[in-house]
């Protein structure tokens, strides 16, 4: 973001007061509002769109009503003593004549940077079914990420999720009423590759029809999904920080189980069903006996012949008890099981 002070933004709008003739600002600053809000810019859409502001708007109020708008958007307070407070700099070491100029180029700035965005930020959608990855994810720009940090997705069915760029600052992600994801079984839902996130939350996630793929989120500590049946694909939740995963009603995987190298301590899959000849993966992690040892339960109860289980490296706990039982068996089956 440009500099605030009023010195800089003399400085920042120079070239634009010498080349941009004065009768040429204002349509400069409606192109770039135009821009900004990626919208026909004909001069007759703005012309029409713009009526009934200019009906509406008493003349001596449309001024005021673009800086409550603008005060809104760049996520400040709209109360007039405050944004007279902060504007009293301004107002003093900006030459009057400079004033527009520099309006331009601090607009220039936000289209050149993809828009001011606040924190947090709810996206949704009619109809609810939306493809992300072809609807919206094509729309957020990795050469201009978004600063959201809390993102809250408002939709209850959704084809494809592919969520990898664009937006580094974010720590939440919130599937607030997502029930369904994917179709036919080759869509993906992901959360990959976020450098800041912490928490993914799905309260009422009951269905993926394709591969779940939580990878890559280092510092990624909760993933919270308590309604979760079916994933026909792998389910993927690797190198992160995750430190419990429970999934109380978790029945049908189509695919690899992979969770290792997390902080992972405990793990509540009381009802899951590994499909043979897959891979089950949680190997360097912080596990509990009785997390390694409800694992291999699920194996048993599973009829595994040709999978390949890993429990063992980080601090995993060794099994114990039936859990001991249970590798046995497995391994008698003609599953490899490794444990610490």
């Amino acid at each position: 973001m440009a500099a605030c002070d009023a010195q800089s933004l003399v400085d920042g709008a120079r070239c634009l007061e010498c080349g941009i003739p004065p009768g040429m600002q204002w349509p400069v600053l409606v192109n770039l509002f135009c821009r900004w809000a990626n919208m026909n810019c004909d001069a007759q859409s703005l012309v029409d769109g713009a009526k009934c502001i200019e009906c509406g708007i008493p003349p001596g109020m449309q001024l005021p009503v673009l800086i409550a708008l603008a005060a809104q958007v760049a996520g400040a307070s709209t109360d007039p003593a405050t944004l007279t407070d902060s504007a009293k700099c301004i107002e003093c070491g900006v030459p009057a004549g400079m004033r527009l100029p520099v309006l331009i180029s601090l607009l220039c700035q936000i289209v050149q940077n993809g828009g001011v965005t606040p924190a947090t930020c709810d996206w949704e959608w009619t109809p609810a079914n939306v493809d992300f990855w072809a609807g919206v994810g094509t729309g957020v720009d990795p050469a201009h990420p978004i600063a959201i940090e809390t993102l809250t997705l408002n939709f209850s069915s959704i084809l494809t999720f592919n969520f990898g760029f664009g937006l580094p600052n974010v720590t939440s992600v919130v599937f607030a009423k997502l029930v369904t994801a994917g179709v036919s079984g080759a869509e993906d839902f992901k959360v990959m590759g976020q450098p800041l996130l912490v928490s993914v939350s799905a309260p009422l996630l009951q269905t993926v029809h394709g591969t779940v793929d939580f990878n890559g989120n280092p510092v990624m500590t909760t993933l919270l999904m308590p309604q979760l049946r079916t994933v026909d694909g792998a389910l993927m939740l690797a190198n992160g920080a995750v430190t419990g995963l429970d999934l109380p009603l978790f029945t049908n995987l189509g695919g690899n189980f992979s969770a290792n190298n997390n902080a992972l301590g405990t793990v509540n899959i009381p009802n899951l069903v590994f499909p043979d000849g897959s891979e089950i993966n949680f190997f360097n992690n912080q596990l509990t006996a009785a997390s390694v040892n409800q694992i291999l339960a699920r194996g048993v109860a599973s009829g595994l012949t040709s999978a390949t289980i890993s429990l063992n490296g980080g601090t995993n706990a060794a099994p114990t008890g039936q859990g001991l039982a249970d590798k046995a068996a497995l391994m008698a089956a003609g599953c490899t099981v490794s444990t610490n």
